[in-house]
């Protein structure tokens, strides 16, 4: 509870007049500081969870055009909110996160005086470390902000860290509207897994088809692969399971379970958007 109160709190440069008036600095020259953590997300706004999936699937994305008052990484899941009273504060912010994240740091300078400003570091997770997650668990964001060379401290906030297999597929922006995230499920797909050659030797060895020639073919020859690689999943006995629960809940963010390709394989059953990572999987890889 003190954790959660900390990081919603704002502080205050009180000290920093002290130090100005020994370096013979004049007040004025001081800049008041108002800065507060925030746990950001894919629909920008506030939240208590990081989904892993969305940091994995997010990770080498270009955003072109960024709003103004946002400085640094456009793919971070934690920053903070900071106001100054001058304009061109240099300002440095340091996060990490316990068992995940070593401690980053991003330097900016606040253009504007009495403008809100989000500054979001790149933070270094431990991305295998991340792919690994299977049960949800809390853990320690740590924030510390300096302005003009001087520190302002630092605040904790707990955070829920979702399972891997969690996905956002939808959530609900700061005006009211519903975002469409499902374009993360893609990141499931995985055409080099090895499994995919045992498919197309056993289509061939089924003489469903004679050969795998993608798009070389007619329309018809298309279809002929995709039912060959059906034909495989059906005498492997891959079923429907409606098992969609994730790890935990958000009144804001809808996801999802989503299995890995090789655990639909091993359990031999997968839900429908389970189905489609394994099928999306072996087209991409062989037609």
């Amino acid at each position: 509870m003190k954790n959660g109160l900390l990081a919603r709190a704002t502080l205050t440069l009180v000290t920093v007049l002290a130090l100005a008036s020994a370096s013979g600095k004049p007040p004025q020259s001081v800049p008041t500081i108002r800065w507060s953590p925030v746990v950001g997300s894919s629909c920008g706004f506030d939240t208590d969870q990081i989904f892993p999936a969305e940091i994995l699937a997010l990770a080498t994305r270009r955003v072109q055009k960024l709003p103004a008052n946002y400085l640094g990484d456009p793919n971070a899941v934690l920053g903070v909110r900071i106001i100054s009273s001058m304009p061109d504060t240099h300002v440095r912010v340091s996060i990490r996160v316990d068992r995940l994240a070593e401690e980053t740091g991003f330097e900016t300078t606040i253009p504007e005086a009495n403008q809100q400003y989000e500054i979001w570091p790149t933070l270094r997770f431990d991305t295998r470390g991340l792919a690994g997650i299977r049960e949800s668990f809390p853990t320690t964001a740590v924030f510390s902000v300096s302005a003009n060379g001087v520190p302002l401290g630092e605040q904790t906030q707990t955070i829920q860290i979702r399972s891997v297999n969690d996905v956002p597929y939808a959530c609900r922006t700061r005006d009211g509207q519903v975002r469409d995230l499902s374009y993360l499920f893609a990141a499931f797909v995985d055409e080099n897994h090895p499994w995919i050659d045992s498919v197309s030797a056993v289509a061939l060895k089924n003489q469903a088809i004679r050969q795998f020639i993608g798009y070389q073919g007619s329309p018809q020859d298309v279809i002929h692969q995709v039912f060959a690689i059906w034909n495989v999943l059906q005498r492997r006995q891959v079923r429907y399971s409606s098992i969609t629960r994730p790890s935990g809940q958000s009144e804001a963010i809808t996801s999802q379970h989503v299995r890995f390709l090789d655990e639909t394989i091993e359990a031999s059953q997968g839900n429908c958007v389970d189905g489609t990572v394994l099928f999306a999987s072996i087209i991409y890889k062989l037609v």
